[in-house]
């Protein structure tokens, strides 16, 4: 390990001495763990929500879930610089086994989509449409393949569930 002086936290990014880096590491240590105490939170409350919501939740929306998991475990898999055929081999399963063994949780995600859904139009907790076009923009701009639909929906979705998070955190207090 290398010595912690001036001169080597300098080379770690916009620090000109030992104090500030221990300082901003202190701050950081900080917002880590309250962004860890808030998902620790909305973890319990999907949790009573998933346990206390009965839905009849459509194949459509469970399939979109299992696409996306599927989706995100490809790009795990690619990341980790192994083929998703090649994960398939070593553990002896087909993407459609992978599928059925994804689907409670897909289920359970979709029927979890819903329910904010439901508690965000309810309560009034939407966004409006300046905001999600601005956010939207922005997601394009960073991602110029994106489709702007696309963009949009997800930015209305993602805005409206941390709305009904920022509700029901507020209600359990």
């Amino acid at each position: 390990m290398p010595e912690l002086t001036d001169e080597f936290v300098a080379t770690l990014g916009a620090f000109k001495t030992v104090n500030e880096f221990k300082s901003k590491l202190r701050d950081n240590m900080k917002v880590e763990k309250k962004v860890e105490n808030k998902n620790k939170n909305r973890s319990k409350i999907i949790e009573r929500i998933a346990t206390e919501t009965k839905a009849d939740v459509p194949d459509v929306l469970i399939d979109s879930e299992l696409d996306k998991m599927v989706m995100q475990l490809r790009e795990t898999i690619e990341r980790a610089g192994m083929t998703f055929d090649d994960y398939s081999k070593h553990i002896g399963k087909s993407e459609d086994d992978v599928r059925k063994d994804f689907r409670a949780d897909a289920e359970k995600r979709a029927t979890m989509e819903l329910a904010l859904y439901a508690i965000g139009k309810k309560e009034g907790l939407t966004p409006t449409e300046e905001a999600v076009i601005k956010e939207a923009d922005a997601l394009v701009a960073q991602y110029p393949g994106a489709d702007k639909n696309r963009a949009l929906a997800y930015v209305e979705q993602v805005m409206t569930n941390e709305a009904v998070f920022e509700f029901l955190e507020k209600s359990v207090k």
